[in-house]
């Protein structure tokens, strides 16, 4: 395994304070593509990230054979590499013990494909005693609000960019799925409402009826200052890609303040990250995070007040 200088070069340019930062070895991908992850290599890139930043490391796991990937996690924590065990699909409950002894929280993965996925994590969850857990490619969010896991990831963020598909936040951790035909007519008006209040201007969402704005990286849009001041020029490119990571992280603050639990987003290039942080940035600067944040208490007190009044009623009835 490399490591991308692009990517430490643009952390780099950031407070740690601003970033959470897991560190996956790419086995899923290694997986598909029908590739292997060198052990060491990957042990010897952990070892060049900066100790102030704020790190989970995710053990090399091979997908389908819980035997090697527990021999890998024992292989790394002999290295001194302190790893997140993963529980995939196929290892003993036995293990679950031994793996928590050892670290505050572990991975369930084996979920992303098949069927049954949900039904293996429901199991899972029923067997794990409240423990904290990180859900590798999972935010089913009926799953989420019921059982509130520590964290969870998701590389749904990248979805316009390669599957031509954004993705819009409609509250309650759903999203509506929308392509580029649904721009040759006026789009519903929830969804100008809905970038609208994250501060897009209607030139800049109107212009996914371009074919341009569906390709391409937003870094240009981004660092030309177009994005910021509400315009696109002719054949803009990546303003799909940056709309649909904007509501990926308008949802990942949202479920956080409601939920607790943290949803990590699946980059693997600097290009990939620069909008994640320029629209993350631009959440707090316009003050979004705070009001999330006011809006989910003012929920929380009317509901503990609610509850109030009706066992004040109960008991006077008493």
């Amino acid at each position: 395994m490399e490591k991308d200088n692009s990517i430490f070069r643009m952390l780099s340019q950031h407070d740690p304070s601003e970033f959470r930062l897991m560190v996956d070895s790419g086995a899923w991908q290694a997986y598909n593509n029908g590739t292997k992850v060198d052990i060491d290599k990957y042990c010897d890139f952990i070892q060049t990230i900066p100790s102030e930043w704020e790190t989970q490391v995710v053990q090399l796991d091979v997908i389908a054979d819980p035997v090697k990937t527990y021999d890998n996690w024992q292989y790394m924590m002999d290295r001194g590499i302190n790893t997140i065990p993963v529980f995939t699909r196929g290892t003993s409950l036995n293990y679950l013990d031994q793996f928590y002894e050892h670290s505050d929280i572990v991975l369930f993965g084996g979920m992303v494909k098949g069927g049954k996925s949900l039904a293996y994590l429901k199991w899972l969850l029923q067997n794990n005693q409240e423990r904290p857990t990180h859900w590798l490619g999972v935010t089913n969010m009926d799953f989420i609000r019921y059982y509130k896991p520590a964290s969870v990831d998701s590389s749904y963020s990248n979805m316009a960019r390669v599957y031509g598909r954004l993705s819009y936040y409609q509250g309650n951790g759903k999203f509506k799925i929308m392509d580029s035909k649904d721009f040759i007519t006026k789009p519903p008006r929830s969804y100008f409402d809905t970038f609208s209040y994250m501060g897009y201007s209607t030139e800049q969402i109107m212009s996914l009826a371009s074919n341009e704005a569906w390709h391409g990286n937003p870094r240009e849009f981004i660092e030309s200052g177009r994005a910021d001041d509400g315009v696109v020029k002719s054949g803009e490119r990546g303003v799909a890609d940056l709309l649909c990571r904007a509501a990926h992280v308008y949802r990942q603050f949202v479920v956080e303040a409601n939920i607790g639990t943290r949803i990590f987003h699946a980059n693997t290039t600097a290009n990939s990250m620069i909008p994640l942080f320029y629209v993350h940035d631009r959440f707090h600067k316009s003050g979004h995070v705070d009001q999330i944040a006011q809006q989910v208490q003012k929920s929380k007190n009317n509901a503990s007040s609610d509850q109030r009044h009706s066992t004040l009623k109960m008991d006077s009835r008493v």
